[in-house]
């Protein structure tokens, strides 16, 4: 009678001899491959398929690096173009900075002119004011002048029958007449000049008396009309 004990026995050494036996013809099979597959003519041709998948990869990395090699040229040309072109347009400021400053200080020496010019044209314009008031002041005085000589005029004329005479340039002759009431057309008459501000009498028909001091006197106060009022009664007097 069998105990249980080797029946137990008897399984374990035969599951054990099978997976013995399956071990081996898996290593056996790997043994296989390995010698068919990477040993002999299979290995060569995986060589020679791996070689030109190899060399396959080189010419489109080499060509992938000429491509780049290419990339980096144009991208160095350009940056070179692009430092001209900055270089070219930081010329083109500084030119337009100097020129906006030059615009500047020119615009600022006009306003200047300008200033000056106004300035300018305000003083001349109250100078020309100025002058006008004191040509208005003395066309107003000329004409009180002339309406002076002319009232002198009528006077010297008609009321003491005198006559002004310019001889010899710097000569004037005062000539009366209707002071002989005997002969109203007799001439009576002075000459006198001025020499260095002083008045003189250079000749006197007929010769009167005190003529020195009222000379004397015509200098000093320079009132010609009293002078030439005084020459007359002077004259009157050497008829009687």
């Amino acid at each position: 009678m069998t105990s249980h004990a080797d029946m137990t026995g008897s399984v374990m050494g035969t599951v054990a001899d099978q997976e013995i036996a399956n071990l081996s013809s898996k290593l056996s099979q790997v043994s296989d491959k390995f010698i068919n597959q990477w040993t002999g003519v299979n290995l060569l041709q995986h060589l020679k398929h791996n070689e030109g998948q190899l060399r396959q990869f080189i010419k489109q990395a080499e060509d992938q690096i000429e491509s780049l090699k290419g990339e980096m040229v144009a991208l160095k040309q350009q940056a070179s173009s692009s430092q001209l072109a900055v270089a070219n347009q930081e010329s083109q400021a500084r030119d337009i900075e100097k020129a906006i400053e030059q615009a500047r200080t020119t615009t600022e020496q006009l306003l200047f002119q300008k200033e000056q010019w106004e300035k300018q044209l305000v003083e001349e314009t109250k100078q020309c004011g100025e002058q006008k008031e004191l040509i208005e002041a003395q066309e107003r005085a000329t004409r009180q002048r002339l309406e002076a000589l002319n009232k002198a005029e009528h006077y010297f004329k008609d009321i003491m029958a005198l006559e002004f005479r310019k001889i010899d340039g710097d000569h004037l002759q005062f000539v009366f007449t209707n002071v002989d009431s005997k002969n109203h057309d007799r001439s009576f008459y002075l000459t006198i000049k001025i020499d260095n501000s002083q008045y003189q009498v250079t000749d006197c028909c007929p010769a009167i008396d005190g003529i020195p001091e009222m000379v004397a006197g015509l200098n000093k106060s320079n009132n010609l009309m009293k002078f030439v009022v005084e020459a007359r009664k002077k004259f009157k007097l050497t008829t009687t």
